[in-house]
């Protein structure tokens, strides 16, 4: 394995790490979701703010780019 390896393997378990413990503490504006929603202000704004469309531009990118390898 590369170093690339085992730098996403600690990425993603330190991820699952903190995501686990904002969970589990229940604190408002913990998790990755909160942060991203506060960032892009889902929950502060109706109507389609110019970073909601950005946000989910990003979204579909990355579903087409996992799924089809683009």
């Amino acid at each position: 394995m590369t170093w690339f390896t085992w730098a996403w393997i600690i990425w993603i378990g330190w991820f699952v790490i903190v995501e686990g413990i904002a969970i589990y503490q229940k604190d408002k504006g913990d998790t990755l979701s909160e942060h991203v929603w506060a960032l892009f202000k889902i929950r502060d704004q109706d109507g389609w703010h110019p970073r909601r469309i950005i946000l989910a531009g990003f979204m579909v990118w990355l579903l087409v780019h996992m799924v089809a390898g683009f």
